[in-house]
């Protein structure tokens, strides 16, 4: 199909051709056919790099109000934020960050299109933004997440609520390959697309540290020379990182790039440092090196930097945005021909390369190790081939441990795992229930079973398993004071102020209670200290975790004797040893930054990577806001509390006017 047949304005038209975009692939062809232009509900479940984001441009500029494109990471819808903000007039919003702390660009009362996380639309949903209900299009981007443990109900619950106050709104999701894609259409009453066309070839081997044996029969024999070390070497490692020099040469010399993916950000590190002193590419990067070390004085921006200057990056959940963005932006404009990843690269950018190396096809698990799941090892051969500037895409499965017809079968040929909801879990129901009767949207029994029979859970496995946890779930709620007893006459529930400060704050029922029991247990203590309130927060489970040394917990333990007065938990009666000094660690990062340490400075004496901290510091304005509110409804003196807040809100320095306002 033509880009000139779509029934859009001249505009549009003329910004696709000069994009380079004049015909359709087949499942955006097949998109249109389906209605996506007349507005019909449409779930498209394609390989990556197939056209997703294009067919979703489809549907919102042919809208006829608002639309929403909901992304599960905020540096995905960043990058979509980017891409759409090209389209002529098009006025576009960006809404992302940790819960209650926003990172916002335009606004999203007068924008045509809002990008925003799965977490801020079910926020603007909870607190009755104006602008939810002038949508008209809503695409859900990544559908198939509605199966993760830890996001998947909050999605699946937001998706929910949407479709029940927007009955007249067209929704377009969009999905990776999934072996149950109908399921998901039923449930958005939308017309499945579904597909295995790629606009490259993909060619998919494994590679046993010799050859590399093709799906298609061809092998092809590694060979490595003296500087980088045989390959029957006795040093695992060594052969691990020799031969993925080999694979990443063979794709630069062929004028591709690469893309390696390992297990574990200390792996990511130096693998990259190691390739970078094997002279495997000629691209100058200098430049980016200074760049990057102009971003931060921070130890692993140092290593970032050095690693680069010999062409090749490392990508990890460790590092700072500011680094992460300007890495991809240096691969996309191919002034880095190779960045060593985690598997995180691979779900939340899109960041394609001729070829993709899965260095590690197990983790750790605890104290084992795992293979990947199939769906994650998919997902990163997904990011096989540029579309446009590589002839084909190469995923090579490196495996020297296993047989390739053990790897073959796992990852080649067996079918990929069904998505299913886990909204019924206990903890996903009272945080959904509570927010449910807090906002008014139900606040009975019926009126709860009206709006849970439309998620994926219901249309998957049926209401009754859910709705027959439905009674326990609200006598936990009223045990822990989140909401009342209703009356006998309308049997209406209604949220306590504890309950609807925590489902506005976007706390779990638990924190919620866990802080308030906390916040009582203060008055035992001779006083209040920053301390006490940076250690509050710490044991929630909102807050990340850190790794701990044996060196660390001697330091941790001699700080507990210092603040032992002013520490609410007790050492004898903590559940978990480790955990309780891991709490710790993390109160004296934050006792250090509000004292005014910077990044370099914590990175240096916590061994903190700066996304690390980004995170904590993101997570603890955001705590202590809704600790704060908490404590109003005490009806006691926090004075302390007030000065921890307004202290940590001066140090996070945050650019939004009026973002830590009640």
């Amino acid at each position: 199909m033509d880009v000139r047949e779509l029934s859009l304005s001249e505009q549009y038209l003329s910004h696709f051709e000069a994009d380079g975009i004049r015909q359709l692939y087949p499942p955006q062809a097949a998109s249109v056919e389906a209605g996506i232009l007349e507005d019909a509900n449409i779930l498209v479940s394609i390989p990556t790099a197939s056209g997703k984001t294009f067919v979703s441009i489809l549907g919102l500029l042919s809208s006829d109000g608002p639309g929403l494109y909901i992304c599960p990471f905020r540096a995905l819808a960043r990058e979509k934020y980017t891409r759409f903000s090209e389209l002529p007039n098009t006025d576009v919003a960006l809404s992302i960050g940790a819960t209650t702390v926003d990172e916002r660009l335009g606004d999203p009362e007068t924008a045509d299109l809002i990008v925003a996380t799965s977490e801020k639309v079910d926020a603007a949903i909870r607190t009755g933004a104006a602008w939810i209900r002038e949508l008209q299009t809503i695409v859900v981007d990544e559908i198939h997440l509605i199966g993760s443990e830890d996001r998947g109900p909050t999605l699946e619950m937001a998706v929910a609520m949407l479709s029940r106050q927007l009955p007249d709104a067209q929704f377009i999701g969009l999905s990776a390959t999934i072996s149950n894609p109908n399921e998901i259409a039923d449930w958005l009453n939308a017309t499945p697309v579904v597909s295995t066309w790629r606009p490259i070839e993909l060619r998919r081997g494994i590679c046993d540290g010799k050859t590399i044996q093709f799906e298609s029969g061809s092998t092809q024999t590694i060979s490595t020379s003296e500087q980088q070390g045989p390959l029957d070497s006795k040093n695992a490692e060594m052969c691990r990182s020799a031969t993925a020099a080999v694979l990443v040469n063979g794709a630069i010399n062929n004028s591709g790039q690469a893309l390696i993916f390992v297990r574990s950000r200390s792996r990511a590190e130096s693998l990259a440092k190691w390739l970078s002193t094997q002279q495997i590419t000629d691209t100058s990067s200098s430049a980016l090196a200074t760049e990057l070390k102009q971003t931060g004085d921070t130890g692993i921006g140092t290593r970032l930097s050095e690693a680069v200057s010999g062409g090749i990056g490392f990508h990890h959940a460790g590092l700072p945005t500011e680094q992460r963005q300007l890495l991809e932006s240096a691969f996309r404009s191919r002034k880095l021909d190779c960045i060593c990843a985690t598997p995180t690269l691979a779900a939340g950018v899109n960041l394609p390369a001729r070829r993709v190396i899965i260095a590690d096809l197990k983790r750790y698990t605890g104290a084992n190790l795992e293979w990947l799941p199939t769906f994650e090892v998919h997902q990163m051969m997904g990011r096989s081939g540029r579309p446009g500037m590589d002839p084909y895409g190469e995923a090579i499965l490196f495996s020297p441990d296993s047989s390739a017809e053990q790897v073959k079968k796992r990852y080649f040929d067996s079918e990929l795992d069904s998505i299913t909801s886990h909204l019924a879990t206990p903890e996903a129901l009272k945080t959904h229930v509570l927010a449910l009767i807090a906002t008014g949207d139900a606040t009975s029994q019926d009126t709860l079973q009206s709006v849970f029979a439309q998620t994926f859970f219901a249309a998957q496995s049926g209401s009754e398993a859910l709705m027959s946890q439905l009674p326990s779930v609200l006598d936990k709620l009223q045990e822990m004071e989140m909401i009342n007893n209703p009356s006998d006459t309308n049997m209406q529930y209604v949220a306590t102020e504890v309950g609807e400060i925590a489902a506005k704050q976007y706390l779990s029922p638990q924190t919620a209670a866990d802080i308030i029991s906390d916040l009582k247990d203060m008055k035992e203590l001779a006083s209040t200290h920053l301390v006490t309130f940076f250690e509050l927060i710490s044991t929630t489970a909102e807050m990340p975790n850190v790794y701990l040394s044996d060196q660390d917990r001697a330091e941790i333990l001699r700080f507990a004797r210092k603040y032992r007065d002013v520490i609410i938990t007790d050492e004898q009666a903590v559940p978990s040893f480790e955990t309780w000094l891991a709490d710790l660690r993390i109160t004296q990062i934050l006792l250090d930054w509000s004292s005014g340490k910077d990044k370099t400075e914590l990175e240096a004496a916590y061994h903190v990577s700066p996304g690390d901290l980004e995170r904590i510091f993101e997570t603890t304005v955001w705590l202590l806001r809704a600790t704060n509110q908490l404590a109003m409804t005490i009806n006691d003196d926090y004075p302390t509390l007030t000065k921890t807040v307004e202290r940590v809100v001066n140090q996070y320095n945050d650019p939004v006017p009026g973002l830590f306002e009640n």
